[in-house]
């Protein structure tokens, strides 16, 4: 901010009226810092990386522990035709809210109806975006009973709450495209630390027929290193060669029916050897099939989260 001198500054110098300028204070927008819940941080890569919005099934045998931490990122997808209970009594501090993804082209749906039955109460719902949200209010004795159908193009109907009915879990997730182009994410590493980021690899097309073969950089092949006497010591570049060991059901705004992806995971350790400081991990394919990428980090001071990637643990 410049200031602005009147005019008629020679006048009111004249009469006394001009004191000299002292301080001043310019006010910027501060963009809200980032947060986590949890001990799990997710990266995301630098740049223009396509992008794929997904939701991941939970294994039922993992259900009791992700309603025991449940988190902004969880939903119950609930099922057309099936009386479904939601206890808003459990101490969740985010309000309940419904939301509605019309999948496959999504304007096929529009103007068609969502019939809602809650408590006992019809309360239709008409279908006027893609996706649209709306709020449930807490009743008295805080269950809520619901029922729906909707008719003639497929509809996905989702609350953030688990439901005591056993609706299915699903919890969202941001997968990264990996063909022809590099992906770069930073990686913050403190002092005395040994860092990780935790790699899990999805291929979306079916089981491959090779090995997926990546090439990883930190800092473009050249760390930052402030002693060569790290217990932990930094690889420079390795190539990884991939294959899938487990699967995942995977929902997908753009299809109509779930998908059955492949994948598997893997860490890059940023070691003690390196300085301080924001480093660089590039990830670029050399051969086998187009893969997608999810990457994450452990939180600072969360002693609840393990150092490494436990098998079936990759949240």
């Amino acid at each position: 901010m410049v200031p602005l001198r009147a005019e008629d500054h020679a006048l009111r110098r004249a009469a006394g009226q001009v004191m000299p300028l002292q301080a001043q204070i310019r006010r910027e927008y501060e963009p809200p810092r980032p947060t986590t819940e949890g001990p799990w941080i997710t990266a995301h890569p630098r740049g223009g990386v396509q992008r794929l919005d997904i939701l991941e099934l939970v294994p039922p045998s993992r259900r009791d522990e992700f309603i025991a931490s449940w988190g902004p990122g969880e939903v119950s997808v609930l099922r057309p035709g099936v009386v479904e209970k939601i206890d808003l009594r459990r101490g969740f501090a985010r309000p309940t809210r419904m939301r509605y993804h019309a999948i496959g082209t999504g304007v096929r749906a529009l103007g068609q109806d969502i019939d809602l039955r809650i408590n006992d109460v019809d309360d239709d719902w008409l279908i006027t975006a893609r996706a649209e949200t709306r709020r449930i209010a807490r009743p008295k004795g805080g269950i809520v009973s619901l029922l729906w159908n909707s008719a003639p193009e497929p509809v996905r109907l989702l609350v953030n709450r688990p439901t005591l009915s056993g609706a299915p879990i699903y919890t969202a997730r941001q997968i990264y495209r990996l063909a022809d182009n590099s992906m770069t994410v930073d990686v913050p590493k403190r002092a005395g630390v040994v860092e990780a980021l935790h790699v899990v690899v999805y291929w979306l097309e079916g089981p491959p027929t090779t090995a997926t073969s990546l090439r990883v950089a930190i800092d473009g092949g050249a760390p930052k290193r402030h002693s060569a006497r790290g217990v932990n010591v930094s690889q420079a570049e390795l190539s990884v060669a991939l294959i899938p060991d487990s699967g995942a059901e995977l929902l997908r705004t753009d299809r109509d029916t779930p998908v059955r992806a492949q994948r598997t995971t893997f860490t890059i350790r940023l070691g003690d050897d390196l300085s301080p400081g924001r480093h660089s991990v590039t990830f670029s394919r050399d051969s086998g099939a187009p893969v997608w990428l999810r990457l994450f980090r452990e939180a600072p001071k969360s002693p609840g989260a393990a150092t490494d990637l436990e098998p079936g643990h990759d949240d």
